[in-house]
């Protein structure tokens, strides 16, 4: 669990170092491509989100038939 939770910090922390440093390299960047990236990052964090939530009504489901079995 907390190895998951690590990747996914690493993986927030250098999309947020690609966007700063493509700010700092090309400050005429549209405001297009960056309410894309924004919007992107956004996407992927609630993907992320909704397959943890998966996962976890998976255990608990899991957990209720080891109960109910026992």
């Amino acid at each position: 669990m907390s190895k998951k939770i690590y990747k996914f910090k690493i993986s927030i922390s250098m999309a947020v170092l690609i966007i700063h440093v493509d700010l700092n390299m090309n400050l005429n960047i549209d405001l297009l491509e960056l309410i894309k990236i924004i919007l992107l990052l956004i996407l992927t964090l609630l993907n992320l989100i909704k397959k943890q939530s998966v996962r976890n009504k998976e255990s608990y489901f899991l957990i209720q038939q080891k109960n109910i079995n026992i």
